[in-house]
């Protein structure tokens, strides 16, 4: 069984943000997010994570 796990890049995302193009990946069924960003500050992946966390319980992922 394979399942598709989407991980975050805000390079690779640009120029969507992030949270956009996870967004359209949970909208498409992915039922996983992994994130990372190895340039944010703590308080910006926080931040991040906060959304995402919101955004994976909307979708059940």
């Amino acid at each position: 069984d394979l399942r598709l796990i989407v991980i975050t890049d805000r390079g690779l995302a640009a120029p969507r943000d992030v949270l956009d193009v996870v967004a359209a990946a949970l909208e498409a069924g992915a039922p996983a997010v992994q994130l990372r960003d190895k340039d944010a500050t703590t308080r910006e992946l926080f931040e991040q994570a906060t959304e995402l966390r919101a955004m994976t319980r909307r979708h059940g992922a």
